[in-house]
């Protein structure tokens, strides 16, 4: 009975530890875009483009508090932003576009155990408002500010899942936020 409860504990710090709670772009100017920093409840991370020119978007440097790894776009061409793959750590999967219609509005992410929704909240401002949802709970993100609000993010982080599944759903919004502000 001891260690049922002492498992439960360790189990629940984890969880809880694993919380996001916010993503800010880490410098200001026309490059801003190329690095954000994650704020965690015990710690922080980033998101950082690999390579630069004109191509720096499709492929992301992830690092968090206890792993790093990438994201990047699954093909090239005029559509690579509807699918991307992903290794932090030891999580792998994809994250892709579920309609062809205003496909940047909604995503599903899988990594092999979580099967995660990612949509938009809203038809007008669509950008500014994420919901993150699955078995295991939900996420909400959404602009802080109104100027220059695609800069910095918060997040209620209700999910129980690994802290690199989760930080990839949290990047879908924020890029796609960056993308639908620039356009």
């Amino acid at each position: 009975m001891i260690k049922v409860l002492i498992l439960t504990t360790i189990a629940l710090f984890i969880v809880e530890t694993n919380k996001i709670e916010g993503v800010k772009t880490r410098w200001s100017g026309s490059d801003a875009w190329k690095e954000w920093k994650i704020d965690l409840k015990d710690g922080t991370g980033s998101y950082k483009t690999r390579w630069s020119g004109s191509d720096a978007w499709k492929e992301w440097k992830v690092e968090l508090p206890n792993s790093s790894g990438n994201i990047k776009t699954r093909w090239s061409g005029s559509d690579a932003w509807k699918e991307w793959k992903f290794t932090i750590g030891d999580v792998s999967g994809t994250v892709k576009t579920r309609w062809s219609f205003d496909a940047w509005k909604e995503w599903k992410l899988n990594d092999g155990k979580n099967d995660i929704t990612i949509k938009t909240r809203w038809s007008s401002d669509a950008w500014k408002e994420w919901k993150i949802t699955s078995s295991s709970g939900d996420m909400n993100v959404k602009t802080r500010y109104s100027s220059d609000a695609w800069k910095d993010w918060k997040i209620d982080d209700n999910m129980e899942a690994p802290l690199e599944t989760k930080s990839v759903a949290v990047f879908i919004c924020v890029y796609m936020g960056y993308v639908q502000h620039d356009s």
